[in-house]
This record gives structure tokens, sequence and C-alpha cells, in this order.
């Protein structure tokens, strides 16, 4: 899920505890900002990039800010995949252990 919305597994788990906290809220609030040409040119930019609109974008940044979004480096699908490796790597040599050891 987390690969599927470009977040961190953080990002889904303290949205997750939150859910229930958000629940019967809904997006009435409205909050005006004033921004220069370059910070809009950014904002624009980045919602180019993610491919979200601008409002999107805007809300992202914020709870990124606020700590509810982690987002994940480029690197973050490879050191997964290596984890996932020295993982099974770990568990291969402990079950060789254990069959030395019980043998």
């Amino acid at each position: 899920m987390a690969k599927k919305y470009g977040v961190s597994r953080r990002t889904i788990y303290n949205h997750r505890n939150r859910w229930d906290e958000r629940l019967p809220q809904s997006r009435s609030k409205v909050l005006t900002v004033r921004v220069s040409a370059e910070d809009m040119e950014r904002l624009d930019a980045l919602a180019r990039e993610l491919d979200l609109s601008r409002a999107d974008t805007a809300r992202r940044v914020l709870l990124y800010a606020a700590g509810v979004y982690h987002i994940e480096p480029p690197e973050a699908g490879e050191i997964e995949a290596l984890t996932k490796e020295v993982s099974a790597i770990g568990r291969n040599v402990n079950q060789a252990v254990r069959a030395m050891n019980t043998a």
C-alpha cells in the first residue's frame, strides 16, 4: 500500500492509527496562504512530479511537516529488497546451525 501511494510504511501506520480520530471530520475548513511566485512554481513542479493537484500537494507538504507523512528516499525500494535478502540469508544460517546442533 505504501508503494502504491508513494509514502513510507510508517506513514500508512500513522494514518491507520489516526483514522478513528479523523473519521467524523471532513475537509470543511479553508486555509488561505500567500506565497511568492517562486514558491508557487516549486509547489506546481512538485504537484506535476507527484501527479497530484496543487491542493493535494500542499496538503501532503503540510502533513509531512506535521510528522504524519514520511516521504521515502528513491533508494527505499532497493534498501527494502536488500533487507529481505539479508533476512533470508540469516534464516538459512540459523537453520544450518540448528541442524548442526541437533545432529
